[in-house]
């Protein structure tokens, strides 16, 4: 029953069309995501109030300097456990783009993008924020139905001047809506959805994906009260009628990356988050040998992304690569397979 030979083009093919639409609904990519070149910024706001209070509510003037050109911007605050001063001692921001002042420019239809920033000082901190950018490329490697992220190295001024000047990096996520305007997709602001409501080849995808990086803090399904759905996902229309394609993001909680700050969710049998889970559903079952063969056919090309990189650390990256080896080494043994991922579904 478990015997898997190499999948033809033609069925590979016919596979890819099931989970994302034909590449003529695509339209291009923003100026923003077009290119993997590191961005050079200076972010100016008054940083370390919106440090101090931690006040997502809370509206920041600022400005966004870039090659010569300078833009108005809203810095606000955002995330969940990354916004509390004993997790991160920079909380995550959003910056807030005029669409009428960044025409002809890198952030040409931009509005408000995610502000992925470095937790903490320190080559740590900075080892997990590479590393999780790198988990949004890896994802790229095996969907198009994915967020693009683009690393910048940033300058940030306190326009208060309580803080020094610091330079690091970060990386902007695209927006839902952008990514799924791209792709002729439309976005999905809906509450709790029923299983049978997700593209299952979909669905079972980024399952595999969350359990090779061993990541369970995520659910394509609920979210929290008063939040539209997901937990650390969002969704798109899919690719028939009444379905929906969920799009994961956060990857800081994964083993894969391990950070000294990432707890396993309390109602999980799981003691540590490096140990893995898998969170798909039964319904998925009967597409779940197209997607393992999907996974296992972007097995070295997704390693490649965290051996070729440039940034990370040797030692964060041996850790990195380790981990995800024996990840697809379990999708790749039939038993062990079957035992901690077809057997495990709920």
């Amino acid at each position: 029953m478990f015997d898997r030979k190499p999948l033809s083009g033609v069925l590979l093919a016919g596979i890819l069309l099931t989970v994302v639409p034909a590449s003529a609904l695509s339209k291009p990519e923003d100026p923003l995501f077009a290119s993997d070149t590191p961005l050079e910024i200076t972010l100016s706001a008054p940083l370390s109030q919106a440090r101090s209070e931690r006040d997502k509510s809370a509206v920041y003037p600022g400005e966004v300097r870039w090659d010569t050109r300078t833009f108005p911007v809203e810095v606000t605050l955002r995330g969940n456990r990354r916004l509390n001063r004993k997790v991160c001692a920079y909380p995550p921001l959003r910056l807030n783009f005029d669409k009428k002042t960044t025409a002809d420019s890198v952030f040409d239809g931009q509005t408000n993008l995610k502000l992925v920033v470095q937790c903490g000082d320190g080559t740590l901190h900075a080892d997990y924020l590479r590393a999780e950018y790198l988990m949004y490329k890896a994802l790229n490697v095996l969907t198009p139905l994915s967020y693009q992220a683009r690393w910048i190295n940033v300058t940030y001024t306190d326009t208060d001047g309580q803080m020094e000047d610091r330079s690091e990096g970060a990386f902007f996520v695209e927006r839902t809506g952008r990514l799924a305007k791209r792709k002729g997709r439309k976005s999905a602001e809906v509450g709790t959805i029923r299983i049978d409501e997700l593209d299952l080849p979909s669905a079972a995808l980024v399952n595999l994906f969350q359990f090779v990086i061993a990541n369970p803090d995520y659910s394509l399904t609920t979210a929290p009260a008063g939040d539209e759905c997901c937990h650390n996902a969002k969704l798109v229309t899919g690719p028939t009628q009444g379905t929906y394609t969920p799009l994961i993001y956060d990857f800081d909680s994964s083993g894969a990356i391990n950070t000294k700050y990432a707890r396993p969710p309390l109602v999980l049998d799981i003691k540590k988050v490096t140990d893995r889970i898998y969170m798909g559903y039964c319904d998925e079952n009967g597409v779940l040998d197209d997607a393992r063969a999907r996974m296992l056919a972007a097995r070295e090309e997704i390693i490649g992304v965290f051996t070729a990189d440039p940034v990370l650390s040797p030692r964060k990256k041996s850790r990195v690569v380790d981990f995800l080896e024996r990840g697809f080494e379990i999708l790749s043994d039939d038993g062990r397979f079957r035992k901690v991922v077809l057997n495990r579904c709920r």
